[in-house]
Protein backbone atom coordinates (compact mmCIF):
# COMPACT_ATOMS: atom_id res chain seq x y z
CA UNK A 1 0.00 0.00 0.00
CA UNK A 2 1.43 3.90 -0.68
CA UNK A 3 1.65 6.02 1.17
CA UNK A 4 3.17 9.29 1.83
CA UNK A 5 6.09 10.50 4.00
CA UNK A 6 7.62 7.96 6.96
CA UNK A 7 6.11 4.73 6.85
CA UNK A 8 3.60 4.17 9.98
CA UNK A 9 4.19 1.90 12.54
CA UNK A 10 3.01 -1.78 12.49
CA UNK A 11 -0.26 -2.25 14.54
CA UNK A 12 -1.08 -5.69 16.00
CA UNK A 13 -4.54 -6.61 14.94
CA UNK A 14 -6.52 -7.29 18.25
CA UNK A 15 -9.79 -9.24 18.73
CA UNK A 16 -11.76 -5.87 18.48
CA UNK A 17 -10.86 -4.62 15.11
CA UNK A 18 -12.38 -7.92 14.02
CA UNK A 19 -16.68 -8.35 13.96
CA UNK A 20 -18.13 -11.33 15.84
CA UNK A 21 -18.52 -13.81 13.05
CA UNK A 22 -17.05 -12.57 10.03
CA UNK A 23 -14.27 -15.27 10.06
CA UNK A 24 -15.81 -18.41 9.14
CA UNK A 25 -14.52 -22.10 9.95
CA UNK A 26 -13.96 -22.36 6.13
CA UNK A 27 -11.90 -19.43 6.00
CA UNK A 28 -9.39 -21.23 8.55
CA UNK A 29 -7.33 -24.07 7.08
CA UNK A 30 -7.37 -27.01 8.81
CA UNK A 31 -4.70 -27.55 11.35
CA UNK A 32 -3.68 -23.89 11.36
CA UNK A 33 -4.19 -22.92 14.46
CA UNK A 34 -2.52 -25.44 17.14
CA UNK A 35 -3.00 -26.28 20.63
CA UNK A 36 0.86 -24.25 21.26
CA UNK A 37 -1.08 -21.30 19.78
CA UNK A 38 -4.11 -21.40 22.28
CA UNK A 39 -2.60 -20.06 25.76
CA UNK A 40 -3.51 -22.35 28.87
CA UNK A 41 -6.46 -20.89 30.44
CA UNK A 42 -7.48 -18.60 27.42
CA UNK A 43 -10.62 -20.42 26.37
CA UNK A 44 -12.48 -21.12 29.51
CA UNK A 45 -14.80 -24.50 29.61
CA UNK A 46 -18.22 -22.07 29.05
CA UNK A 47 -16.95 -20.69 26.01
CA UNK A 48 -17.42 -24.27 24.60
CA UNK A 49 -20.11 -25.86 23.04
CA UNK A 50 -21.89 -28.68 24.76
CA UNK A 51 -19.61 -32.07 24.32
CA UNK A 52 -16.60 -30.12 23.50
CA UNK A 53 -13.40 -30.35 25.67
CA UNK A 54 -14.54 -33.83 27.35
CA UNK A 55 -17.13 -34.07 30.51
CA UNK A 56 -14.60 -33.70 33.25
CA UNK A 57 -13.76 -30.11 34.43
CA UNK A 58 -10.87 -29.85 36.43
CA UNK A 59 -12.24 -27.20 39.78
CA UNK A 60 -9.37 -27.66 42.34
CA UNK A 61 -6.22 -29.70 43.26
CA UNK A 62 -4.05 -29.59 46.40
CA UNK A 63 -0.86 -31.09 47.19
CA UNK A 64 -0.33 -33.03 50.79
CA UNK A 65 2.84 -32.05 52.27
CA UNK A 66 2.73 -33.31 55.97
CA UNK A 67 -0.86 -32.20 55.84
CA UNK A 68 -2.99 -33.00 59.01
CA UNK A 69 -5.80 -32.75 55.90
CA UNK A 70 -7.08 -31.72 52.19
CA UNK A 71 -10.10 -29.86 52.41
CA UNK A 72 -12.37 -28.83 49.00
CA UNK A 73 -14.77 -26.38 50.25
CA UNK A 74 -17.88 -24.58 48.89
CA UNK A 75 -16.31 -22.38 46.17
CA UNK A 76 -15.60 -25.54 44.34
CA UNK A 77 -18.07 -27.76 45.72
CA UNK A 78 -21.38 -26.04 44.19
CA UNK A 79 -24.76 -26.50 42.34
CA UNK A 80 -23.13 -26.43 39.52
CA UNK A 81 -22.69 -30.49 38.88
CA UNK A 82 -24.72 -33.20 40.06
CA UNK A 83 -21.62 -35.67 40.02
CA UNK A 84 -18.32 -34.78 41.70
CA UNK A 85 -14.79 -37.10 41.48
CA UNK A 86 -11.79 -36.73 43.71
CA UNK A 87 -8.62 -38.48 42.25
CA UNK A 88 -6.11 -39.31 44.45
CA UNK A 89 -2.67 -39.82 43.34
CA UNK A 90 1.02 -40.88 44.94
CA UNK A 91 -0.82 -40.85 48.95
CA UNK A 92 1.63 -41.75 51.21
CA UNK A 93 0.56 -41.37 55.05
CA UNK A 94 2.79 -40.81 58.27
CA UNK A 95 1.51 -43.30 60.56
CA UNK A 96 1.88 -47.26 59.64
CA UNK A 97 -1.25 -49.10 59.40
CA UNK A 98 -3.49 -46.52 59.48
CA UNK A 99 -6.25 -45.54 57.12
CA UNK A 100 -7.72 -42.52 55.15
CA UNK A 101 -11.05 -40.95 55.47
CA UNK A 102 -13.50 -38.59 54.86
CA UNK A 103 -15.84 -36.38 56.37
CA UNK A 104 -18.18 -34.40 54.95
CA UNK A 105 -20.07 -30.82 55.73
CA UNK A 106 -23.05 -28.70 55.22
CA UNK A 107 -21.98 -25.63 56.78
CA UNK A 108 -18.54 -25.12 54.76
CA UNK A 109 -16.11 -26.48 57.11
CA UNK A 110 -17.40 -24.68 60.32
CA UNK A 111 -18.29 -28.25 61.63
CA UNK A 112 -17.69 -31.58 60.33
CA UNK A 113 -20.37 -34.30 60.73
CA UNK A 114 -18.55 -37.42 62.86
CA UNK A 115 -21.73 -40.42 62.90
CA UNK A 116 -24.34 -42.15 60.98
CA UNK A 117 -22.18 -42.58 57.95
CA UNK A 118 -23.50 -45.75 56.50
CA UNK A 119 -20.65 -47.55 54.29
CA UNK A 120 -20.06 -50.88 52.50
CA UNK A 121 -17.06 -51.94 51.26
CA UNK A 122 -15.16 -55.34 49.53
CA UNK A 123 -11.40 -55.23 50.54
CA UNK A 124 -9.10 -57.91 49.24
CA UNK A 125 -5.25 -58.23 49.16
CA UNK A 126 -2.38 -60.33 47.94
CA UNK A 127 -1.62 -61.64 51.63
CA UNK A 128 -5.38 -62.67 51.55
CA UNK A 129 -5.81 -67.16 52.13
CA UNK A 130 -7.65 -69.02 49.31
CA UNK A 131 -7.78 -65.61 47.51
CA UNK A 132 -10.74 -64.68 50.32
CA UNK A 133 -12.48 -60.80 49.81
CA UNK A 134 -13.54 -59.07 52.88
CA UNK A 135 -16.85 -57.53 53.29
CA UNK A 136 -17.30 -54.57 56.02
CA UNK A 137 -20.26 -52.67 56.49
CA UNK A 138 -21.78 -50.28 58.98
CA UNK A 139 -24.70 -48.33 59.43
CA UNK A 140 -23.43 -45.46 62.29
CA UNK A 141 -19.87 -45.32 61.58
CA UNK A 142 -17.99 -42.06 62.09
CA UNK A 143 -16.07 -41.56 58.98
CA UNK A 144 -16.19 -43.33 55.28
CA UNK A 145 -13.25 -45.41 54.77
CA UNK A 146 -11.17 -44.89 51.60
CA UNK A 147 -8.05 -46.48 52.33
CA UNK A 148 -6.78 -49.07 54.93
CA UNK A 149 -9.82 -49.85 57.20
CA UNK A 150 -9.58 -53.58 57.20
CA UNK A 151 -6.30 -54.00 55.56
CA UNK A 152 -3.81 -50.77 57.15
CA UNK A 153 -2.58 -48.36 54.27
CA UNK A 154 1.45 -48.87 55.19
CA UNK A 155 4.03 -46.05 55.21
CA UNK A 156 7.23 -48.10 54.39
CA UNK A 157 9.38 -46.50 51.40
CA UNK A 158 7.82 -48.16 48.67
CA UNK A 159 4.37 -48.33 49.77
CA UNK A 160 1.77 -45.18 48.62
CA UNK A 161 -1.79 -45.12 46.93
CA UNK A 162 -4.53 -44.05 44.47
CA UNK A 163 -8.17 -44.01 44.49
CA UNK A 164 -11.09 -41.96 43.08
CA UNK A 165 -13.71 -41.17 45.14
CA UNK A 166 -17.24 -40.18 43.27
CA UNK A 167 -19.57 -37.70 45.13
CA UNK A 168 -23.29 -38.22 43.57
CA UNK A 169 -25.02 -34.49 43.26
CA UNK A 170 -24.41 -33.79 46.82
CA UNK A 171 -26.59 -29.95 46.47
CA UNK A 172 -29.63 -32.68 46.54
CA UNK A 173 -32.56 -32.48 48.55
CA UNK A 174 -32.40 -36.31 49.18
CA UNK A 175 -29.44 -38.70 51.03
CA UNK A 176 -26.12 -38.12 49.90
CA UNK A 177 -24.06 -41.31 48.43
CA UNK A 178 -21.02 -41.64 47.61
CA UNK A 179 -18.43 -44.50 45.49
CA UNK A 180 -14.74 -45.40 45.97
CA UNK A 181 -12.26 -47.31 44.13
CA UNK A 182 -8.64 -47.31 46.18
CA UNK A 183 -5.61 -49.08 45.80
CA UNK A 184 -2.85 -49.36 47.46
CA UNK A 185 -0.37 -51.36 49.57
CA UNK A 186 -0.88 -52.36 52.95
CA UNK A 187 1.22 -52.50 56.01
CA UNK A 188 2.76 -55.80 54.69
CA UNK A 189 3.63 -54.58 51.62
CA UNK A 190 0.64 -56.41 49.78
CA UNK A 191 -1.47 -55.20 46.71
CA UNK A 192 -4.87 -54.16 48.55
CA UNK A 193 -8.08 -53.15 46.62
CA UNK A 194 -10.67 -51.30 48.92
CA UNK A 195 -14.13 -50.93 46.55
CA UNK A 196 -16.57 -49.39 48.72
CA UNK A 197 -20.37 -47.10 48.63
CA UNK A 198 -21.23 -45.04 51.31
CA UNK A 199 -24.30 -42.72 52.67
CA UNK A 200 -25.02 -39.82 54.96
CA UNK A 201 -28.96 -39.66 55.13
CA UNK A 202 -29.73 -35.29 54.94
CA UNK A 203 -31.33 -33.59 52.89
CA UNK A 204 -29.32 -30.05 53.33
CA UNK A 205 -26.57 -29.39 50.39
CA UNK A 206 -23.03 -30.85 51.19
CA UNK A 207 -20.66 -28.30 50.32
CA UNK A 208 -17.05 -29.06 52.20
CA UNK A 209 -15.31 -32.43 52.12
CA UNK A 210 -12.11 -33.30 54.49
CA UNK A 211 -9.71 -36.01 53.79
CA UNK A 212 -7.20 -37.63 56.84
CA UNK A 213 -5.85 -39.92 58.36
CA UNK A 214 -7.12 -41.75 60.89
CA UNK A 215 -3.77 -41.14 63.05
CA UNK A 216 -1.06 -38.95 62.09
CA UNK A 217 -0.81 -36.78 58.95
CA UNK A 218 -0.72 -36.82 55.26
CA UNK A 219 2.72 -37.05 53.94
CA UNK A 220 2.37 -36.67 50.63
CA UNK A 221 0.02 -36.65 47.50
CA UNK A 222 -2.09 -34.54 44.89
CA UNK A 223 -5.96 -34.56 45.06
CA UNK A 224 -7.83 -32.85 42.27
CA UNK A 225 -11.42 -32.25 42.40
CA UNK A 226 -13.46 -32.54 38.85
CA UNK A 227 -16.68 -31.40 38.04
CA UNK A 228 -18.49 -34.33 35.40
CA UNK A 229 -20.86 -33.03 33.39
CA UNK A 230 -23.78 -35.46 32.41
Amino acid sequence: MAYIGQQPAPLALTASDITDGIITTAKIADNNVTSAKILDGTIASGDLASGVGGSMVKLSSATASNSANITFDSSVITSTYKYYQIHCIDVVIQTDSESVKINISTDNGSSYITSNYHFLHNVSDTGTSSNAVETRYSASNSLIPVFGITSGFGNASNEQGFSIIELLNPHSAKAKLFRYNSTYLNNNGELTENVGHAMYDTTSAVNNIKLLCGAGNITSGTFILYGVNP
